[in-house]
């Protein structure tokens, strides 16, 4: 391997490219937290923006509707936070979506704590979109959807709506999630409790 090049950026926890030679990054810092996006071209990488405000400490990128939004798992925030994307380049938050919770671990389940973001597939019996989020601190899989809104400020963009929860072990901290090939088995690692949940 061979170093072609680097972009500094605060703290980058996690980071995801796209197909379109786009890079983002989970700028992990706290309350100063963020998100960034980059382009590379011809094995060199610029800034094209951010860090823009996420909830505190996001771990995990997911991007949406073929590139259009970036969510990003807001840890010690317990939140989504949702960035447009416009020729790659992330543009001001449009939503942020808050949880709350709780679970028995101390130090550890004291508050909400979004660790992962996935879409559900679609299968039979299963229409829309609809995301699930890990909440390693309440013990939960939140299950949302994601409806598409109007604005003066955003024009048409996307709003998750927390629709109900799928209960884990009291204490197992749900962390990440991975579905069958066919999309009917959901599987999640459990870190505090050290197990693999399964769900139908």
């Amino acid at each position: 391997f061979e170093l072609q090049s680097k972009a500094q950026t605060r703290n980058p926890s996690y980071v995801l490219s796209s197909t379109a030679n786009e890079i983002f990054a989970a700028n992990e810092a706290g309350k100063d937290s963020g998100a960034s996006s980059f382009h590379e071209k011809s094995g060199r990488i610029s800034s094209t923006a951010g860090p823009l405000q996420t909830g505190a400490d996001p771990c995990f990128l997911m991007l949406f509707d073929e590139g259009r939004y970036l969510l990003t798992a807001d840890y010690s925030g317990g939140s989504i936070s949702v960035f447009p994307i416009s020729e790659g380049r992330l543009q001001e938050r449009s939503d942020l979506l808050e949880f709350t919770g709780s679970g028995p671990v101390e130090g550890r389940q004291e508050s909400s704590h979004i660790h992962q973001i996935r879409q559900v597939p679609q299968t039979e019996g299963i229409a829309g979109e609809w995301l699930l989020a890990s909440d390693l601190g309440a013990d939960a899989i939140r299950l949302i959807f994601v409806s598409r809104v109007s604005s003066m400020k955003h024009g048409e963009s996307i709003m998750p709506v927390h629709v109900s929860d799928i209960p884990c072990p009291a204490g197992s901290g749900p962390r990440h999630m991975e579905f069958s090939k066919d999309g009917r088995i959901l599987y999640c690692i459990a870190e505090l409790s050290g197990e693999v949940l399964a769900y139908d």
